[in-house]
């Protein structure tokens, strides 16, 4: 039989796992991991698409658990790599994860906030590694809202439904060089621990291990610096090679090279049954709009596909409330598991920075072990027995009909996901490519700009592109939108709303938050003479009151708010005031709140600093607010042509400033090949010899 994983192909690298255990849901995972964190001796990564300090973990905040840690052993460090997300998330988000992580006073829990991914892209990996010896990988983060037990008590949250893998040995050692990789991505340095002594201290007593010595291998997706696509590889090579059963849980189906996979699959006449379980709808907002669509049309194909009746989609429910499916698994047969943080979508494939593992046993027992994972998984959702499922999925031979003849109409069950595309989800299917995007240049290629560019034309891309997101969901939803734009006043005609807004926008000016969206949507609300009026007042007292934070915060607090921007930011200043302050401030999408806060640390002379900020806001302010006054005006008159100015304004800017920045990385490039040509001719030149 040939081995799936194949390092350089499907999986970066392999390694043996010397024991293994799937946990399911989060109770068992915080418990696992707040035993091996009690006996972390040396370094604990932390790979995250958000880490919230202040959730429980076996009943202790994971910060104060940490810096309980680190402060009774000498020599540990605790590294944290977690996503700056993206504004629109911050929406459904409560906070910055460097606002709800206190680190402490030992200066050895580091957090790093990632916004280096392209811009429409994240940090979306879930991997823990302890001491180099025990590591986890799967879907869930150390957030907010991922506890739960398998039993999904009714305590008024949501059901949660999620897995971890845990791994020891070399496996372990494999997960932590990839946590180095991504650590030192940031600029920062760290090193392997030490080999353990003695080997297995951190491995959970009260969990019992699913595998021994068992082969793994780690895929990876990346967009830059170069592009990977390893998860991608290994699932459609996983696919292929599936014979009885194929059964997913996955958040989002929609990678269309993964559903073509499958629907290859059912049209076999001797091919796998599939059962795929997942989310009966998306959580968010963003996500029912763009994602939920996208499923329908792909399970809408794999239903055609479907000659020989092999095909199950569903969703968990516990009598009447849905159970949210947040994880990413794949299992083949019983020959392969695949679990980590990417979802069966085209972003998790080709865009978002994701870890994945796979183990392929190659002994009997361990092959059964993964039988034995999938039937309990089933059973989990289907309230039965693990042993019943297995038994029943012998006797009838498919694993599609032992699902159907176990499911029961009421209490734990599941039930099927649309999978007829209706009209009103035609109309989202065009989000797809801006929401769910295969990779950088693909349909939001124009917005796909990296965070981490310089200067005001990296600074303005992220003053757009929320507006530019704003136009596209206004664009799909116009209709729904309509009644609630009318209730905008459109004018200041109430004094008690302007205050508000004022101090609002004074509030989005000191909190990092994108400054020019928030004028964006003052002008969409109160109209572009008044929008205007009140951001530039707002601009003017958020930058005061944040150059004197500068001066009166001591420099460690205002590193910690700002980062390593307001460093250089500060060094800029300090060279040359005005002009440094004037080329931060060029363009209205720059980090406001940084920028005011580096001014004071600089001493920047205070009425020079407000001068400067002023005029240079005005044509920024203005542009926004006309932008966000024209998009309110189209959706309540779309027969109007305020929708051109709405929608072509930031298209031509982001174009214009991509045109620019090609032609200046040519220039840049032609001259360093000039350099290097004229080198090589001063080196081919033969020295010139002293006279004897």
């Amino acid at each position: 039989m040939t081995p799936i994983l194949v390092p350089g192909r499907t999986c970066q690298g392999t390694a043996r796992a010397s024991r293994a255990a799937l946990l399911v849901d989060g109770e068992r995972y915080f418990a696992a991991l707040a035993v091996a964190l009690e006996r972390a001796r040396h370094s604990v990564f932390v790979l995250g698409w958000d880490v919230d300090g202040r959730i429980g973990v076996a009943g202790e905040p994971l910060d104060r658990r940490l810096r309980r840690l680190v402060a009774a052993t000498p020599g540990l460090e605790v590294r944290i790599l977690v996503w700056d997300w993206l504004f629109l998330h911050r929406l459904e988000r409560r906070l910055w994860p460097g606002r709800r992580f206190d680190r402490g006073p030992t200066g050895r829990i580091h957090l790093r906030l990632d916004g280096e991914r392209p811009v429409v892209a994240c940090r979306h990996e879930k991997v823990v590694v302890v001491d180099g010896e025990l590591a986890f990988c799967g879907g869930i983060d150390l957030a907010d809202g991922r506890y739960d037990s398998q039993s999904h008590p009714d305590d008024g949250g949501v059901p949660f439904h999620d897995a971890m893998l845990m791994v020891e040995g070399p496996a372990a050692r494999l997960l932590e060089a990839h946590a180095l990789g991504r650590w030192r991505e940031t600029g920062e340095g760290a090193a392997p621990a030490p080999p353990p002594s003695p080997a297995g201290r951190l491995w959970p007593s009260g969990v019992a291990p699913l595998w021994r010595d068992v082969p793994l291998g780690l895929a990876r997706t990346a967009a830059a610096p170069l592009p990977v696509r390893e998860i991608e590889a290994l699932l459609l090579a996983a696919i292929g090679a599936a014979r009885d059963a194929l059964y997913v849980e996955s958040q989002y189906l929609t990678a269309p090279a993964i559903v073509a996979a499958v629907a290859a699959g059912l049209r076999r006449p001797k091919g796998p049954d599939v059962v795929a379980v997942g989310p009966l709808a998306s959580q968010g907002f963003l996500e029912r709009a763009v994602m939920d669509a996208a499923r329908v049309a792909a399970l809408s194909r794999l239903r055609d596909a479907d000659r020989f009746g092999r095909f199950r989609a569903l969703a968990p429910m516990q009598g009447g409330t849905p159970i949210h499916v947040h994880s990413k698994l794949v299992i083949v047969d019983d020959r392969l598991l695949v679990i980590g943080s990417a979802n069966l979508a085209r972003r998790s494939l080709g865009l978002d920075t994701e870890c994945s593992v796979a183990l392929e046993p190659l002994d009997a027992a361990g092959r059964h072990a993964v039988a034995a994972v999938r039937a309990g998984l089933l059973a989990e959702h289907l309230g039965a027995a693990p042993p019943a499922v297995e038994a029943v999925t012998r006797t009838l031979g498919s694993l599609a009909h032992a699902v159907d003849a176990l499911n029961p109409e009421t209490g734990r069950r599941l039930v099927p996901l649309p999978t007829r595309v209706v009209d009103a989800d035609r109309g989202l299917l065009d989000l797809t490519a801006a929401g769910d995007p295969d990779g950088p240049g693909e349909a939001l290629e124009v917005l796909a700009f990296p965070l981490g560019r310089s200067g005001p034309s990296g600074r303005l891309h992220r003053a757009v592109l929320p507006v530019a997101v704003a136009v596209l969901l206004a664009a799909a939803f116009r209709g729904a939108l309509a009644p609630y734009a009318a209730l905008l006043p459109g004018s200041l005609g109430d004094a008690g709303a302007g205050v508000v807004a004022f101090l609002l926008l004074v509030l989005v000016g000191l909190a990092f938050l994108p400054f020019a969206f928030a004028v964006f949507l003052a002008g969409a609300a109160f109209g572009t003479v008044a929008g205007f009026a009140l951001g530039l007042l707002a601009a003017a007292f958020a930058a005061g009151l944040g150059w004197l934070g500068g001066r009166r915060l001591p420099p460690p607090v205002l590193h910690r708010l700002g980062g390593r921007r307001i460093g250089a930011f500060r060094e800029r200043m300090e060279e040359r005031p005005r002009q440094g302050l004037a080329m931060l401030r060029l363009v209205p999408g720059g980090p406001f709140a940084a920028v005011s806060l580096a001014a004071g640390l600089a001493a920047v002379p205070p009425l020079g600093f407000l001068l400067i900020t002023v005029l240079l806001a005005v044509p920024g302010t203005a542009l926004f607010a006309l932008l966000g006054s024209s998009l309110r005006d189209w959706i309540l008159h779309p027969d109007r042509p305020s929708f051109a100015v709405v929608a072509l304004v930031p298209i031509v800017l982001l174009l214009g400033l991509d045109l620019i920045e090609r032609r200046q990385a040519r220039t840049a490039a032609q001259e360093r090949e000039a350099a290097v040509a004229h080198a090589v001719r001063a080196s081919a030149q033969p020295e010139p010899t002293e006279s004897p």
